[in-house]
């Protein structure tokens, strides 16, 4: 509410570009000494904020709860409420708010403030759990693993259609997850809430016990809007009753197709990738006469590297063997191990290496390519006149295209799409107004590989821009940004600049140098390749630097307090910087210790339940960059007593 004037023409917060409509009411006595106002705050919120702002005096804002607690800015942290105050403003941020009504009260106002108050709040999440792997799942593989291995994730569905819950896998010793305990893989990405299942493929899993988790939030495909009743701010965790036993004892298929190249001294042992989903290395072994003539046995382990596509012609994965001496009679068999170490039967082959040094695939040169109408990206490259060279083209969004970096959604197939002996391709079906890269690699029908090509950029776009921004349509669909003048990663480019250079609008660093995008433009390298790095960087100021997002901790109300976690924080900017912390609940308890934060929980009188605050990380001086910044605290507490057969076990804490 405000005192009765004539439109300010104060700036009013935007959702996707439209004015958010507010409940706006006049004061009906502004010269009173204190003015309330009741905020209703039902089972269902999550938190909410309440803010004053005024353009002169001081008038000062309180929040009194349902039980007439009263809450200032001298006692805000002791009750667990947030607030921000600047010179002509005042916000309070409530988590898990008391049921009731509450009430805003402004006092020491006058007439001439020109005061406005505001009020926000948000949903909580609806309650859902997860249903299993309940304790004593076990899952047994009946098959090889080149096939699914299912197992179903239930939940309660929630019937709502923006909510989506995202599932993750640990691997664990124990009955529960430690609060020390890496992240692992992903099961499944924005499902449904309302599907109450996702089917997860245990069959790229080694054998071992397995913990689920996840959280649900707002679907990352669902913005907000203005009349949205099924959104909700953050994420709310979840976990699995027990944990997941998975057993395998059947060990992939024997390596197909073992071919041997003689080289100089050397060869060059080539077989089809591995089917199996779970394969992890291959197992070579050979026998090579030694100085006096004796054969002696010699093995090798190789880490599969290839993976296996479904193509006429399988891939390869290749294996010098170098020490061996030209004239000599080489013996090879080749088995293939997953990651539980089942081995399978070996393929043996023999050859001859009766010396010379073998010559290599040409290189692909002149690699060029066009976008053509409906997205379709037409390539082409100059080979030598006359070679048995084939090719590979290797594709990426946005990164640099090669081995090591998958990627998929070409019609034509996922990257690398092998061209044989063709120097030209056209890709479908890739992501319109997104950034590709490609490149060319040559081999020989025996598997020796050639030289790389150069890299080539490509953005997929009409150059549509309906808006008149700068900014093509596409490109804004295909990364989500709509201000040409603003910088999401806070990189130092704006997305126009980013647009035009070809560097990502949400990584703050593209081509992964530890340079951020907009230092390398301006000290005048290229920042779309890692090797291109700054010889001299001159920052002008500390910027913050903190990892990771978000900490979990799990506890039983009768047992002791769960582990401290760190925070890693550090100045990757100039000068010098000095971190300081606070925290939004009672509960959670962080200090800096040797520059970076230490977050302990003290669970002392807490009931049974989720609770989430939030750790504030601020540096001096106050012209520190990127100051302050948050990581979320999450706290799942237990009834009861530790299980029996729970243990802590407490290990040294080292970085690396």
């Amino acid at each position: 509410m405000r005192p009765e004037r004539s439109d300010s023409g104060i700036d009013m917060p935007l959702i996707n570009g439209q004015p958010v409509a507010f409940d706006r009411q006049v004061v009906a006595n502004p010269a009173a000494a204190v003015i309330t106002e009741p905020i209703t705050i039902t089972a269902n919120t999550g938190s909410f904020l309440a803010a004053l702002s005024w353009a002169r005096n001081a008038p000062a804002l309180s929040l009194v709860r349902p039980d007439s607690v009263e809450i200032n800015t001298t006692n805000a942290i002791t009750y667990g409420v947030q607030y921000s105050q600047t010179a002509n403003s005042l916000m309070y941020g409530v988590s898990i708010p008391m049921p009731g009504i509450w009430t805003a009260k402004i006092s020491h106002a006058t007439s001439t403030d020109d005061y406005h108050f505001v009020f926000f709040a948000n949903k909580k999440a609806p309650a859902t759990s997860l249903l299993t792997p309940t304790p004593g799942t076990v899952v047994s593989a009946a098959i090889d693993s080149t096939q699914p291995i299912t197992y179903r994730v239930q939940w309660t569905p929630i019937v709502t259609p923006d909510l989506k819950l995202t599932l993750f896998y640990s691997s664990t010793n124990a009955g529960a997850l430690t609060s020390k305990q890496e992240y692992g893989g992903l099961i499944a990405r924005d499902v449904p809430a309302s599907q109450g299942y996702a089917d997860w493929d245990l069959s790229y899993l080694g054998q071992g016990r397995y913990y689920v988790y996840g959280y649900l939030a707002t679907g990352r495909d669902v913005r907000p809007t203005i009349t949205g009743t099924n959104q909700i701010p953050g994420f709310a965790p979840l976990k699995a009753p027990g944990t997941l036993v998975y057993l395998d004892s059947i060990a992939p298929p024997q390596p197909h197709n073992l071919t041997i190249a003689p080289l100089d001294n050397a060869a060059l042992a080539c077989w089809d990738a591995n089917a199996a989903h779970d394969a992890a290395g291959y197992l070579i072994d050979y026998m090579w006469p030694d100085i006096n003539g004796f054969a002696q046995p010699h093995e090798w382990r190789v880490i599969a590297t290839v993976e296996y596509t479904p193509t006429a012609a399988a891939p390869r994965q290749c294996e010098r063997i170098n020490g061996l001496n030209n004239g000599g009679l080489l013996q090879m068999q080749v088995a293939a191990y997953d990651a539980t170490g089942n081995l399978s039967s070996a393929q043996f082959r023999e050859a001859f290496l009766p010396g010379g040094i073998a010559t290599y695939a040409s290189p692909a040169t002149n690699l060029t390519g066009t976008v053509q109408p409906g997205y379709t990206v037409g390539v082409t490259w100059t080979g030598v006149s006359g070679s048995t060279s084939l090719y590979k083209l290797y594709y990426s969004r946005d990164l640099p295209a090669g081995p090591g970096q998958p990627d998929s959604g070409a019609t034509e197939g996922p990257s690398p799409l092998d061209m044989g002996a063709l120097t030209h391709a056209t890709l479908h079906g890739l992501t319109p107004g997104a950034w590709y890269d490609f490149m060319v690699q040559s081999y020989e029908s025996d598997g020796r590989l050639g030289p790389r090509s150069d890299h080539l950029r490509l953005l997929l776009t009409n150059h549509v821009d309906a808006s008149g921004d700068g900014l093509p349509d596409d490109w804004q669909n295909a990364y989500g940004a709509g201000d040409p003048n603003a910088d999401p990663d806070q990189d130092g480019l704006t997305n126009q600049r980013e647009v035009q250079l070809g560097t990502h609008p949400e990584d703050r660093d593209t081509d992964g140098d530890g340079f951020r995008d907009g230092e390398e433009v301006a000290a005048g390298t290229d920042p779309l390749k890692g090797q291109s790095v700054p010889a001299v960087i001159n920052l002008p100021a500390p910027r913050l630097y903190r990892t990771p997002d978000f900490l979990y901790y799990d506890a039983y109300v009768n047992g002791g307090n769960p582990l401290g976690q760190l925070i890693d924080v550090g100045n990757i900017g100039g000068g010098v910087m000095t971190p300081t912390v606070s925290a939004s609940a009672a509960w959670i308890k962080p200090q800096v210790i040797n520059g970076d934060v230490r977050v302990d929980i003290d669970k002392t009188g807490l009931a049974a339940g989720q609770y989430t605050g939030v750790v504030t990380i601020a540096a001096a001086p106050s012209n520190t960059q990127d100051s302050p910044q948050t990581v979320t605290i999450g706290l799942w507490l237990s009834a009861g007593a530790p299980p029996i057969g729970y243990y802590k076990v407490y290990l040294p804490i080292g970085r690396r």
